[in-house]
C-alpha cells in the first residue's frame, strides 16, 4: 500500500510569509474613510490572495495589537526594573 505524502500543507516558515505584507496594506486600508475605501476583494485581487484570508486578519486585528502592547509592556517594565537594579 502506496502512502501520498501532503507537500504544501501547513504554515510557511516565516522568511517565505506575506503576512507582513498583508497586513501593512490592511493598516493603510482601514485608516482610509469606509466611503473611499475599496472593497477587500478588491484589495485580496491585488495582492494575489482570499479575501478569506484578508478578512482573518482583520477580525484578529485587536487581538493582535493587544498582544503587542502588552509584550512591549512587559519589556519596558524590565528595563525600567535593570535600570533601578543598578
Amino acid at each position: 500500500m502506496e502512502f501520498m505524502i501532503a507537500v504544501g500543507r501547513g504554515r510557511k516558515p516565516a522568511g517565505q510569509s506575506r503576512a507582513a505584507e498583508f497586513r501593512e496594506r490592511l493598516a493603510a486600508w482601514r485608516r482610509m474613510p469606509e466611503f473611499s475605501r475599496s472593497p477587500l476583494r478588491t484589495v485580496a485581487q491585488e495582492l494575489g490572495t482570499s479575501h478569506q484570508l484578508l478578512s482573518h486578519y482583520l477580525k484578529t486585528w485587536d487581538k493582535r495589537r493587544e498582544k503587542e502592547y502588552v509584550r512591549l509592556a512587559a519589556e519596558i517594565r524590565a528595563r525600567a526594573a535593570s535600570e533601578d537594579a543598578h
